[in-house]
């Protein structure tokens, strides 16, 4: 996972995201996926609610949203087709429903929209935990995938934006961002992994910690 923008670090700003999942031969199929980004990476309060970039959830339901909620793009390589599925990643309004059928918003969902020799939608459903941005894919279908590559566009449109911390502005240069990703396969059995989250950073980074370093001595 990689956060991309070298003038996208700081408090406000907003980096893209790429993210690549690989998985060997002998696994079992992944069923479901659980991704809690690092605590300094939230949804866009601005972005993530405007009407222009946000697909309705009837229309997203019926997988049909616009150009205008495109918010990235996917490619998904399986050894049981000929070539990659690949589409375009669309932001849906979110929707549950209260105890009368009545429509309460929620946060956005993802709509991952997979066209090739056969079409899927993949919808990941977000919300905010202990102050972290979860998105969670559920009812991924049975079905062997190599490779599967997600890119969130970053930007002044960007959904995903760098908070900031009760001290004040932060940047994502000065510390090391940590990723939480769960899986269950459709034989029931579960893995978690921590990962760090690459940024653009890295050698700036050093660089400045080094010259605080040196001005200290």
């Amino acid at each position: 996972m990689r956060l991309l923008g070298k003038r996208q670090t700081s408090t406000g700003k907003h980096p893209a995201l790429r993210t690549v999942l690989t998985q060997p031969d002998g696994q079992a199929n992944i069923g479901l996926a659980r991704v809690v980004m690092p605590r300094s990476i939230v949804l866009d309060p601005e972005n993530s609610v405007d009407p222009e970039l946000v697909c309705d959830y009837d229309t997203g339901q019926r997988g049909e949203c616009g150009e205008g909620s495109v918010i990235g793009k996917a490619r998904a390589v399986s050894p049981l087709l000929k070539k990659p599925l690949t589409g375009k990643v669309h932001l849906v309004q979110g929707i549950r429903f209260g105890p009368t059928g009545n429509r309460i918003r929620t946060t956005p969902s993802i709509l991952v929209k997979l066209r090739g020799e056969v079409d899927i939608d993949l919808y990941g459903r977000t919300t905010v935990h202990a102050g972290r941005l979860v998105t969670v894919f559920k009812n991924v279908p049975d079905a062997r995938v190599k490779r599967f590559a997600l890119r969130i566009k970053g930007g002044s449109k960007g959904i995903l934006v760098v908070t900031g911390s009760r001290q004040g502005n932060i940047d994502i240069c000065d510390g090391r961002q940590t990723a939480n990703l769960a899986f269950k396969g459709h034989n029931g059995k579960k893995a978690s992994y921590r990962r760090t989250v690459r940024t653009p950073c890295a050698k700036a980074s050093k660089t400045r910690k080094a010259n605080r370093a040196g001005s200290r001595g």
